[in-house]
């Protein structure tokens, strides 16, 4: 792998993960209308590395509240808290948010069986357009239409987290975005506007975490290639940091009432991915 191919999958990674922008669909359009030759998801060292880096970019981010929930969890393991989640203020806000963190992953659980089926509408760079057309829609709605609300770690309930969880888990198609969606949803929920970024934020880790255990176990088998080694350090580097930044972007702009800013580069996306998919 070059140097340049590197930083430019460091940057689309950072930026396209975390950001409401559909990383799925930028990887639909580099592949198949810009015929990109990306490293295929869940093989290799490279793989590893960016998996890995998106981890650092949200312990960077939120480093003080994820070291608050391992102390308060650990806690709650070893019996030094009450033992009943679903009542509002008798936990930790910590062991509640990893509580609601589990009941939300679930429904993502229940879809891994379609993955593979879901995989396969990458390849329709025409569906994948109008997902992000409909992906913009979807924020700009949240951002202008709906009234946020003020919940909590202690006043979220069961079912707004099993509600953004099943959110999370129809996001899985090509074109949406799974925080995008997360956030949305979230905020629909009354969801208050920073905690919502920030548990649509940890929701993500699950699936990240397994994803670095699967590029793992398939690097150790396919051995490492040490003459892109300095091709990988520069695209994981470069990944953090656009990573961190997109996390802070989103942040900012969801504080201030201004995802819409993110629809208007999905609506043209989605329709030059639309014409060009119609035309070549």
């Amino acid at each position: 792998m070059s140097v340049l191919m590197a930083i430019l999958l460091g940057f689309i990674q950072g930026v396209t993960v975390f950001m409401p922008i559909s990383y799925s669909g930028h990887q639909a359009i580099l592949q198949n209308l810009i015929h990109l030759e990306m490293p295929e998801r869940g093989l290799g060292v490279f793989d590893l590395l960016m998996n890995i880096s998106a981890v650092v970019s949200i312990l960077m981010a939120y480093r003080r509240e994820l070291v608050a929930m391992l102390e308060e969890g650990a806690a709650f393991l070893q019996g030094k808290a009450p033992e009943n989640p679903t009542s509002e203020g008798r936990l930790s806000p910590q062991v509640r948010v990893i509580y609601f963190i589990i009941i939300a992953t679930l429904p993502l659980i229940l879809s891994a069986p379609i993955s593979s089926r879901i995989d396969m509408l990458l390849k329709n760079t025409i569906f994948v357009g109008a997902a992000m057309i409909a992906m913009g829609f979807m924020l700009f709605a949240t951002d202008r239409f709906m009234k946020f609300g003020k919940k909590n770690e202690k006043s979220m309930s069961v079912k707004d987290a099993l509600i953004i969880g099943l959110a999370q888990a129809f996001s899985v198609i090509p074109g949406l975005s799974r925080v995008g969606t997360a956030v949305c949803v979230g905020l629909s929920r009354g969801l208050g506007k920073d905690f919502a970024v920030r548990f649509a934020i940890f929701l993500s880790l699950p699936s990240v975490i397994i994803s670095i255990l699967v590029s793992f176990f398939a690097a150790f088998k396919t051995g490492m290639d040490w003459t892109s080694f300095f091709s990988y350090l520069l695209g994981f580097v470069v990944s953090i940091v656009t990573g961190y930044l997109s996390l802070q972007m989103l942040r900012l702009l969801t504080r201030r009432r201004r995802l819409r800013y993110f629809s208007y580069y999905l609506w043209l996306a989605g329709v030059l991915t639309i014409v060009f998919s119609l035309i070549f």
